[in-house]
């Protein structure tokens, strides 16, 4: 085990689970891009250097009306909020509490498509509430290893570029501007994005996680 033990991401929504588990656990994730929510942890996490980790579901495909199909079917609950999953004990509950969601609702709630500009744009509002971490959800598993072949080396590049567009001057982790161009030129023209930044105090990585997530994570 490495030195000090294991560090321990807990899943909390508002400030109850934040007040009791805080003080326990060592890194937040959440998946509300919620400023507040940031705030509590660091009032109630003893000591510094604590990981906001957000969770952000994408669903990529070269066809986008695939990819939203495929994200109704699968993660239409998402569009409830944890409020409503909570309480919902079943998969019976889940269908029905989510038997009204359409096609649009998920389409305007989670980034769907092989615009890999639009994906990374979802990133902005956790970014924009604090977070220094994001964990991006890939929904579903049947464009799995084409998505890994093909979009996730350009996608991270793209995130990573928004992510040092957020942070001051003196302290952007990510990409020197060599490394920006070599990402753009990975990406595409189509999906050069719209503002960006550089430095180089951090590298962030994918990790592969269960459940075919990839995380964004800045190096210690």
């Amino acid at each position: 085990a490495p030195e000090g033990g294991v560090p321990i991401a807990l899943a909390v929504s508002g400030d109850a689970s934040i007040e009791r588990f805080a003080p326990l656990g060592d890194h937040l994730v959440t998946t509300e891009p919620d400023a507040d929510l940031v705030a509590s942890w660091d009032a109630h996490h003893p000591g510094g250097g604590s990981r906001k980790i957000g969770q952000v579901p994408i669903s990529w495909d070269p066809d986008r009306d695939v990819a939203i199909e495929r994200a109704h079917e699968q993660f239409r609950w998402f569009a409830g909020g944890w409020s409503v999953n909570a309480d919902l004990p079943t998969p019976a509950g889940f269908a029905g509490a989510t038997q009204f969601v359409t096609l649009e609702d998920v389409a305007g709630a989670i980034a769907c498509g092989p615009d890999l500009d639009e994906l990374a744009e979802s990133v902005r509002p956790f970014l924009e509430a604090g977070f220094t971490d994001i964990a991006l959800v890939q929904v579903g598993d049947a464009a799995q290893q084409r998505f890994l072949d093909e979009a996730a080396g350009p996608l991270l590049d793209l995130a990573h570029l928004r992510r040092d567009a957020h942070q001051p001057a003196g302290c952007r982790s990510g990409l020197s501007r060599t490394d920006r161009a070599a990402a753009l030129r990975r990406a595409g023209p189509a999906h050069h994005p719209r503002s960006g930044g550089e430095g180089d105090r951090h590298l962030a990585r994918f990790q592969h996680r269960s459940h075919h997530r990839r995380d964004l994570f800045p190096d210690p």
